[in-house]
């Protein structure tokens, strides 16, 4: 007798409680294996791996210094000197604070991912485009 499984509730996390297949678990998946008297055992694997912090860091720094090994030089040259290390020194701050005001908002809405808060904010609309756009930058 075949059985239909019960449709899985998506959640983004976060306590927003909405739907999201993006970010729905790996359901583990059945390892067979056969023992010396010719039964089966099946074993549930869990498939999906996490990323460490080391792990998350080192990406970090590959995009920063990987952007910044180009763009930095030129813009120098451009400005020269005292103007390029100002110019710096304001997108230094101006980061700061957004990263700051992305972080707040986050915690005011209680939502744990960059993603999540696009869509608290604006909707289905803002989930796809921000992940697509995550997407094309990764």
């Amino acid at each position: 007798m075949n059985r239909k499984k019960a449709p899985v509730a998506y959640t983004s996390g976060g306590g927003s409680g909405r739907n999201s297949p993006f970010f729905a678990p790996n359901p583990p998946q059945p390892q067979v294996s056969i023992t010396p008297n010719g039964s089966r055992r099946i074993k549930h694997v869990d498939t999906e791996t996490k990323s460490t912090v080391s792990g998350a860091a080192f990406n970090l720094i590959n995009a920063i210094i990987g952007a910044g090994i180009v763009g930095i030089p030129f813009a120098l040259r451009e400005c020269g000197l005292i103007y390029g290390v100002v110019m710096v020194l304001i997108c230094a701050l101006i980061c700061v604070k957004s990263l700051r005001l992305l972080i707040e908002t986050a915690k005011h809405v209680d939502v744990p991912t960059y993603e999540c808060l696009m869509e608290a904010s604006f909707g289905k609309p803002g989930f796809i485009f921000i992940s697509i756009n995550m997407f094309i930058m990764s």
